[in-house]
């Protein structure tokens, strides 16, 4: 079998602005350059956090 190439695309909805930069805050501090050397070598390529931004009252 030749390599697999995958992609995990997670969406999560918050209930306020507040709880979302929680997360996005908590992240941080988590996925440190130690954290990321380790997914890195499992096979990582990247890691991406984007916020959906062009829906009024909508925190994903």
């Amino acid at each position: 079998m030749g390599d697999a190439t995958l992609i995990n695309y997670t969406t999560r909805d918050f209930v306020s602005k507040a709880e979302f930069e929680l997360y996005i805050s908590k992240q941080d501090s988590i996925f440190m350059d130690d954290v990321i050397s380790i997914f890195k070598r499992a096979g990582m390529l990247r890691r991406v956090v984007t916020k959906i931004w062009n829906r009024e009252d909508t925190f994903k």
